[in-house]
């Protein structure tokens, strides 16, 4: 079973057959030796080192080659816990890495978005403002236009209705003089604002 490596479960099945080994007084070397293979694989590194040292220490004095292999499946051990430290340390590093990348990101994309808000509610606001003072604008000129009709039909000698002809029309020249300033105005801000 020990190099049945194709086997699949096979460092379960040998710490099963170690256990019935050992179950029936068959304790040697051999049997710890095994069993800190099975526990490498499982990565069960603390209770594998504990099998290979046992194994180490019952082997008897003189079986030099035998010694060498024990003392290459503890270093196996060793390596195989270190591996494992390295990868978890390395998984966590770049998790927190890639945290703190999602993070700023998400930061960016908030700023950006609330940036993007406050530009959009601020043209909102100028166009409503700009509709307002338009608005106001054309309920002033209906007012003087009334009145001046009203005038008008009022005056009965020529010269008083050439006076408020000439009203009329200094006002209506006032009133799209006022209305371009007003929307050329609100463009120039827009602009300076795009330039800053």
């Amino acid at each position: 079973m020990w190099l049945a490596y194709q086997v699949e479960g096979q460092a379960e099945k040998m710490l099963e057959l170690s256990g019935q080994m050992m179950a029936k007084g068959e304790i040697d070397e051999n049997v710890f030796f095994r069993r800190a293979s099975a526990l490498r694989k499982l990565g069960k590194y603390e209770q594998a080192l504990e099998e290979i040292d046992h194994a180490i220490h019952m082997l008897g004095i003189g079986n030099n080659a035998v010694h060498q292999d024990y003392v290459r499946e503890r270093e196996s051990i060793i390596v195989s816990m270190q591996m494992r430290q390295y990868a978890e340390s390395l998984a966590k590093s770049i998790g927190n890495e890639v945290v703190e990348i999602a993070e700023k990101r998400i930061e960016e994309a908030s700023r950006s978005l609330t940036h993007k808000i406050e530009t959009a509610q601020r043209v909102v606001s100028e166009s409503l403002l700009k509709i307002v003072e338009i608005l106001g604008l054309f309920v002033t000129l209906s007012g003087f236009l009334v009145g001046s009709g009203v005038v008008v039909f009022k005056a009965t000698t020529f010269s008083e209705r050439a006076i408020v002809m000439t009203l009329f029309v200094v006002g209506s020249l006032i009133f799209f003089t006022l209305l371009r300033l007003v929307t050329g105005f609100r463009r120039r801000e827009r602009r300076e604002r795009r330039i800053k």
